[in-house]
């Protein structure tokens, strides 16, 4: 059976969220998938920085999200995640990447305590 225009888009969104414990700071962490429109702007954000870098994090400004689905952050806080530790946000954007399926690496060991469900 082929589908609509109308039907494509009134199809309902999935939306995956991964929670991730961060006991460093005695708080959890809600990642959500990304819609192709938001993965498309993650990749063209940055211009000239170095994105081995600073992608990573640019990923969890777009993916980390609070109980009720709305962005935690936007590109203007990036000031804020940046001066964050190392070891704890490197883990965090591992997390983030591979649940947005932008990572290229298994990350099992930085998720082996969080956990997946879908609304």
């Amino acid at each position: 059976m082929t589908i609509t225009k109308e039907a494509f888009a009134k199809a309902a969104i999935e939306d995956k969220y991964l929670i991730c414990p961060v006991p460093e700071w005695g708080i959890e962490m809600r990642f959500q998938t990304l819609s192709i429109g938001e993965r498309n702007s993650l990749l063209n954000v940055g211009g000239g920085i170095d994105k081995k870098y600073i992608g990573p994090v640019y990923v969890l400004l777009y993916c980390a999200v609070d109980d009720e689905g709305k962005r935690l952050f936007t590109d203007k806080d990036l000031p804020i995640l940046m001066d964050k530790d190392a070891n704890v946000m490197e883990r965090l954007c591992k997390v983030a990447m591979d649940h947005a399926k932008l990572g290229g690496e298994a990350v099992e060991e930085a998720k082996k305590n969080c956990s997946e469900t879908q609304t």
